[in-house]
């Protein structure tokens, strides 16, 4: 058997002295004869199916039950997805669906005489327009001027 000392240092797990340690193998040893001994001699009968059954019926009892909730989890996501994507497609048919018609500006754009600064400026802001309606940059013609303000006669 070991010592007090021996078991009290093992307990706490304080380290062993190298006497300490050689009389634990040695003791080791001599008791692994003694437990190989009593190993054999118990039966090797698995457990029975009764005992199973039990343990399996107390295993579901205090299992706890997460298919309600998964359930729902997984409902509400694919409601919510569903909604996002029918809103999704919805606003894409929208915008794409119905060509803007080019703005009608009146008799201001129609009465500018040729060459002439207001002629400048109207011709830019309706490309302005035009542009900030259809959303793409326009292209730029060979009649297309751009109005030079260092030519303004500043009279």
């Amino acid at each position: 058997m070991l010592d007090k000392e021996i078991l009290r240092k093992l307990r706490e797990e304080q380290p062993l002295t190298a006497a300490e340690t050689l009389r634990l193998d040695e003791s080791l040893e001599a008791g692994a004869s003694r437990a190989h001994q009593l190993l054999d001699g118990l039966d090797d009968a698995a457990p029975s199916y009764a005992w199973r059954s039990s343990l399996n019926q107390r295993l579901v009892s205090t299992k706890r039950h997460h298919a309600p909730r998964l359930k729902l989890f997984i409902g509400w996501a694919g409601g919510l997805t569903a909604v996002a994507a029918s809103a999704l497609a919805m606003v894409m048919t929208q915008n794409s669906a119905k060509p803007t018609p080019a703005p009608d500006h009146g008799p201001l754009a129609k009465s500018v005489t040729p060459s002439s600064f207001e002629e400048t400026l109207v011709s830019s802001h309706l490309q302005g327009a035009n542009q900030s309606s259809v959303s793409t940059v326009p292209v730029q013609s060979a009649y297309d001027q751009v109005f030079d303000w260092s030519k303004l006669d500043k009279s």
